[in-house]
C-alpha cells in the first residue's frame, strides 16, 4: 500500500500480541517532493469506489471486502477503513482496521487485525 517503489525510505514494524489471532503493524514511508501527497491521494480516491477485491494466499483464492470509515482528524490528512477477508483456520475471517495518516512528506499506516472478531475501530480512534 505504501512505498511500492516510490518512497525514499520505508520502515515496517509488525506487532505481535500474546493472542495469536490479534496483531497489527506500523508502516512509515518518507517521500521526496510531492510524493507523499500523490501516494495518499491514490489511496484516498480509491476508497469510495473499491468495495471488494480478490486474491490468493496459502488457503487458496479469496474475496475481501473493503469498508471506508469516517476519516480521523490526524495529521495533514487521514483515512480509515476495514478489510475483511476469509480465514477458515482462524475463526472464519480476519477483520483488519487501517488508519493511514499523512503529515508533510511522511505517510504512516497503522493496522489492527482480529481473527473471528469484528471491530468498529482500533483503540484511540
Amino acid at each position: 500500500m505504501l512505498g511500492a517503489g516510490t518512497a525514499a525510505a520505508l520502515v515496517v514494524q509488525d506487532i505481535s500480541r500474546q493472542d495469536p489471532i490479534a496483531n497489527g503493524s506500523v508502516t512509515l514511508a518518507s517521500y521526496d517532493g510531492g510524493g507523499a501527497q500523490r501516494a495518499f491521494r491514490l489511496l484516498h480516491d480509491a476508497l469510495p469506489v473499491c468495495k471488494q477485491y480478490s486474491g490468493a494466499n496459502y488457503t487458496g483464492e479469496y474475496r475481501a471486502e473493503l469498508t471506508a470509515r469516517k476519516s480521523p482528524a490526524f495529521g495533514d490528512e487521514a483515512v480509515s477503513f476495514h478489510i475483511t477477508s476469509p480465514e477458515p483456520e482462524l475463526g472464519g475471517f480476519v477483520d483488519t482496521h487501517y488508519v493511514v495518516v499523512r503529515t508533510g512528506s511522511v505517510v504512516a499506516a497503522f493496522t489492527d487485525s482480529r481473527a473471528g472478531k469484528r471491530r468498529s475501530s482500533p483503540p484511540g480512534t
